[in-house]
C-alpha cells in the first residue's frame, strides 16, 4: 500500500473530508478501510521532509515517500 499526498482546491465526488487542528484532508473512498485509526504528520529533519503514516492497520508501514 502507498499514499499519494497532493494539493487539491476542491473535493472530488465521493471523498471524505476529514479536519483536524488546522489541517484539511481528502480521502479517497477506496482508501477510507485502510486508513481507520491512522495518524499522519509531517517529519522534518536536517536531510528531508515527508508525511509519516502510522497505521494500526498495518504497524509496519510506518512512513510515506523517501523515508
Amino acid at each position: 500500500m502507498s499514499y499519494t499526498v497532493e494539493m487539491a482546491e476542491e473535493a472530488r465526488p465521493g471523498e471524505m473530508l476529514v479536519e483536524d487542528k488546522g489541517a484539511r484532508v481528502l480521502i479517497e473512498p477506496k482508501a477510507v478501510l485502510f486508513l481507520i485509526g491512522a495518524q499522519m504528520d509531517y517529519v522534518v529533519t536536517k536531510i528531508s521532509a515527508t508525511s509519516c503514516f502510522r497505521t494500526p492497520m498495518k504497524p509496519h508501514l510506518a512512513a510515506a515517500g523517501n523515508r
